[in-house]
């Protein structure tokens, strides 16, 4: 499995493990509720689906 992919199983096993849809997901995630994911929101993200050193905030 590639990188990608591998990252990508990581992120839909977190949602689909935590969340009912992915709206809620986002919802969570999105921090100051602004519609975007900021760098520290995604390395959240990221750091929730045990995915490490991929981003530097």
């Amino acid at each position: 499995m590639s990188t990608k992919e591998n990252i990508l199983n990581k992120i839909q096993i977190l949602i689909a493990n935590s969340f009912k849809t992915p709206e809620e997901a986002f919802a969570f995630f999105d921090a100051d509720k602004d519609g975007k994911l900021s760098n520290k929101e995604i390395s959240e993200l990221l750091r929730k689906a045990e995915i490490s050193g991929l981003i530097r905030v």
